[in-house]
């Protein structure tokens, strides 16, 4: 077995944020230009809506990118979603998981 490759300590990834829910995980950007939140939603009964509060960051866009890997979307770039007074709703489809790409 060789040696493991050398890791510059100087390079950072994203950072995960606490946001408080078992359905989702966030991450701020290593360069910090945008927060990356996966949203999953496990309920057969069909989609549902979502409102996210964005007051707690420092700087937020116009919108926010999002993708949605399924059977027939292939993590596709769906429209982009309005952000109203630090805050946008979105729905999340039954069994799904979707990421929102939100750039400060």
């Amino acid at each position: 077995m060789g040696k493991p490759p050398s890791v510059d300590s100087s390079v950072r990834g994203a950072v995960f944020v606490d946001i408080n829910d078992a359905n989702m995980v966030a991450a701020l950007s290593s360069d910090k230009s945008s927060v990356t939140l996966v949203v999953r939603n496990g309920e057969s009964s069909g989609s549902k809506n979502i409102a996210f509060d964005l007051t707690a960051l420092s700087s937020v866009g116009a919108k926010v990118d999002f993708y949605r890997p399924s059977a027939t979307e292939d993590l596709t770039h769906l429209t982009a979603v309005p952000v109203q007074n630090w805050s946008f709703t979105a729905t999340v489809t039954a069994y799904s998981i979707t990421t929102y790409v939100i750039a400060l």
